[in-house]
C-alpha cells in the first residue's frame, strides 16, 4: 500500500519524523473510480517536505513494455507532482525516472500516463506523489497494463544518488 515519506528538501534525505503534520489516509471525494481513494494532506513548507509513495513489484513485468496510469486530484491551494522510478537489485547503478504535474489549485481529476520498457532485471517501481503548498492530493486507480512496441515511451532521465529518498526505498526491494 501507500506510505508517507518525510524528507528534508535541501538534502533529499529521509527524516524519522516530519516537522509539519501530514496525514495519509483513505476517504471519499467526487469522481473516484472506487468506493474510497487514498489522499495525502498537509503543508510542505521550508525545507521539510513529505510525499506519498508506493512500491509495486515489477518481477512479472520484466522485459515488457508497460503503461502505468494514476489519477490525481488537488484540493486547496496545493500543486502536485507524480514521479515514477524504476529500480533493480542495484538501484544506485541502473534507475530511471519520469514525472508529470497537476497545476496548483486545480480541482479536477487528471489521468497521468507513463509508458516504460521494464528492464529484465527490474524489481520495483516507486510511485511518488509530492506536493507544494497546503491542501490535499487524492490518488486513485493505479494500474499497469501491457502495451505493444508501437506505443511511444515516456521520456526518462537517469536518477542519480542525490535522489536518496527514492534510492533508499528501492534498496529494500530485491528479488
Amino acid at each position: 500500500g501507500w506510505f508517507l515519506k518525510p524528507f528534508i528538501l535541501k538534502y533529499m534525505r529521509p527524516v524519522a519524523k516530519p516537522a509539519e503534520p501530514y496525514e495519509l489516509n483513505t476517504g471519499v471525494t467526487g469522481g473516484m473510480s472506487a468506493d474510497r481513494a487514498v489522499y495525502v494532506q498537509g503543508e510542505n513548507v521550508g525545507q521539510h517536505w513529505a510525499s506519498a509513495q508506493r512500491v509495486v513489484s515489477l518481477v512479472t513485468w520484466r522485459g515488457r513494455r508497460a503503461q502505468v496510469t494514476l489519477r490525481l486530484k488537488n484540493e486547496g491551494g496545493i500543486g502536485s507532482n507524480l514521479a515514477m522510478v524504476v529500480g533493480n537489485a542495484e538501484p544506485r547503478k541502473a534507475m530511471e525516472t519520469v514525472s508529470q504535474s497537476n497545476a496548483r489549485g486545480d480541482q479536477a481529476w487528471h489521468l497521468h500516463q507513463f509508458v516504460l520498457d521494464i528492464p529484465k532485471d527490474a524489481t520495483g517501481l516507486l510511485v511518488a506523489v509530492g506536493f507544494t503548498g497546503k491542501g490535499k492530493v487524492w490518488m486513485d486507480d493505479l494500474k499497469l497494463a501491457a502495451v505493444g512496441p508501437d506505443i511511444a515511451l515516456t521520456p526518462a532521465k537517469p536518477l542519480h544518488d542525490e535522489g536518496g529518498c527514492n534510492v533508499d526505498a528501492l534498496c529494500s526491494l530485491r528479488n
